[in-house]
């Protein structure tokens, strides 16, 4: 791995059983860049994330993530915040929205010891990173979609990482939160120095955000920047009918035509 990347994925694949989940990828992420990842469901995506995050060990090729297999990474891990896609909480979970961000603390502070005064300082720092301080003592599965998702996000910041990976972080709110959440993001990443993967199915804001754009299906077909994109491609990755439109000289909307 060379000094300037944070990522470096060299033909990597990954099976099960007989079948390609990867097959081939071969990218990399520079420090304080946005990746940004589109492709169908199914096509690897959430896999790929896995990977980095040392969740799945058993590939081949070769994955560096801070110049280390992301399963050896030791106390560099908490240099990665993670979100994953959102998932279903029920209204009445007993947990406010700083018992969240406070979990992501837990595996710092070892086994057995109680968070103390700095800690929840920290937690709340995080969610004033992300608008939420003032719902600190909501209880989580009363908050709004959107702002469940960046109560996420603040958990994910509270360790201050270096590398921030997002899967969906707009999925199923709507279309005001979206543009909200999307923003924050671009913020905290300039701010923060924060290098970003963001897999997403909106390829117009994402195209608009990323410094480069991966385009996959199980292989890779694209890995530049967003305004090379072009509709052949799409239609390879997506194996569809894809109609674009475009937002100046990027795309602005996939319209898949089903066969």
């Amino acid at each position: 791995m060379t000094k300037e990347n944070v990522i470096e994925i060299k033909n990597l694949s990954y099976r099960v059983e007989d079948r390609y989940i990867l097959e081939d990828i071969t990218l990399e992420v520079t420090p304080g860049s946005l990746l940004g990842i589109i492709g169908p469901n199914g096509g690897g995506k959430t896999t790929l994330l896995k990977i980095i995050l040392g969740l799945i060990t058993h590939y081949q090729g070769e994955v560096r993530v801070f110049g280390h297999r992301p399963d050896q990474l030791g106390e560099d891990r908490h240099r990665i915040g993670y979100v994953p896609q959102h998932s279903h909480i029920e209204q009445n979970f007993p947990a406010s929205a700083l018992d969240v961000v406070m979990m992501g603390l837990y595996g710092k502070m070892g086994l057995g010891r109680f968070p103390r005064r700095k800690d929840y300082a920290k937690a709340r720092e995080a969610l004033a990173l992300v608008d939420m301080e003032e719902a600190a003592n909501k209880q989580i599965g009363k908050l709004s979609g959107g702002q469940q998702q960046r109560v996420f996000i603040a958990r994910a910041l509270v360790n201050d990482p270096d590398l921030l990976i997002l899967d969906e972080p707009t999925l199923g709110v709507d279309a005001k939160a979206m543009s909200s959440i999307n923003d924050t993001l671009l913020e905290l990443k300039e701010s923060m120095g924060l290098t970003m993967i963001i897999v997403s199915h909106d390829i117009g804001i994402i195209s608009i955000s990323a410094d480069s754009l991966a385009c996959m299906n199980r292989k890779l077909y694209f890995h530049q920047r967003p305004e090379e994109l072009d509709r052949k491609t799409l239609e390879e990755a997506y194996a569809c009918e894809v109609e674009m439109l475009f937002h100046g000289e990027l795309p602005h909307r996939v319209v898949e035509r089903h066969r």
